[in-house]
């Protein structure tokens, strides 16, 4: 299929302990090029899933591919390929920013062969020129971040898997942070595909293409964002100041413009005097996860 970057089929992973729990129940996906998001409720499996599909936890079960590396083949491959960033990056407190380059690059062994020009091109792109000999332990929270992921740049990985990039980062540096995903997708040097993970689905509206959601340790939904939002289409309704809010349904939010309530009908379809609304992203998950929880959607 054109335009999948990271594809996974049946993959099945269990947790640690004497009593092994079941994480992933047989996920299958197909990773666009471009933005993604990947969404769910905690425990979902989001986490697990990443590290699986970047190599760092063997699946039990099924197989990961990207390009024409399978995980089970050449997981060295696959794991030079692909690009894990976790919510909290780990940095060497006492090394500066110039030093965790120059110790990567290194450690990829390019020798000195634009080396430098790496180097700075890294430091300029993830502003952290100003901070280039600065200690990792100087660093902000936001800026450690942008030094993991300028090392996972420097690695030229094809794939870039997120978890919880802008948790924790102010308005501005969340901005910054999807300014920035757009220019490495634009790099001919960049990453084809990055994937996000995130509860913040303001930012899947507004910058992502394609949501994938867990539920259950399962993929119940992979597409385009507008056909995320399409789940609810016929659901998401508001209400006139005043009108009683009808049985299985939620307040989601309140419509500026009239001061009627809006709302999303998870019971009984809409019926005839109820004025629809443009779905969001929120309406389209809370269908998908009422769905599942229903087991309306495939398991």
């Amino acid at each position: 299929m054109s335009g999948v970057e990271l594809l996974a089929r049946g993959v099945v992973q269990y947790g640690r302990g004497s009593e092994a729990p079941i994480i992933l129940r047989g996920v299958s996906l197909d990773l666009m090029s471009g933005l993604s998001a990947m969404v769910g409720p905690n425990g979902s499996g989001k986490t697990t899933l990443l590290r699986t599909l970047a190599g760092l936890l063997p699946p039990w079960e099924g197989h990961v591919e990207v390009g024409p590396a399978a995980l089970q083949d050449d997981p060295a491959e696959v794991r030079r390929q692909v690009g894990y960033l976790p919510q909290f990056p780990g940095v060497f407190a006492r090394l500066t920013v110039r030093q965790h380059f120059e110790r990567q690059i290194l450690w990829l062994e390019e020798g000195e062969t634009g080396a430098g020009e790496r180097i700075e091109g890294a430091l300029s792109r993830f502003g952290l020129w100003e901070a280039a000999d600065y200690p990792a332990a100087r660093l902000s929270p936001a800026r450690r971040r942008w030094l993991a992921l300028s090392l996972l740049w420097t690695r030229r990985a094809q794939v870039l898997l997120l978890d919880e990039p802008t948790a924790g980062l102010d308005a501005e540096d969340r901005n910054a942070f999807w300014e920035r995903m757009f220019e490495l997708l634009a790099d001919d040097d960049g990453p084809r595909a990055i994937l996000v993970t995130t509860h913040l689905l303001d930012e899947v509206e507004t910058y992502c293409k394609n949501v994938i959601m867990l539920a259950g340790g399962r993929a119940v939904f992979q597409g385009m964002v507008t056909k995320f939002k399409d789940r609810a289409r016929e659901r998401a309704v508001v209400l006139s100041p005043g009108a009683a809010v009808p049985p299985g349904a939620l307040e989601v939010g309140l419509d500026m413009g009239t001061g009627g309530r809006q709302v999303l009908i998870l019971g009984e379809p809409v019926g005839d005097g109820l004025r629809r609304r443009p779905p969001t992203v929120m309406d389209g998950y809370l269908v998908v996860e009422h769905e599942w929880n229903r087991r309306e959607v495939p398991a």
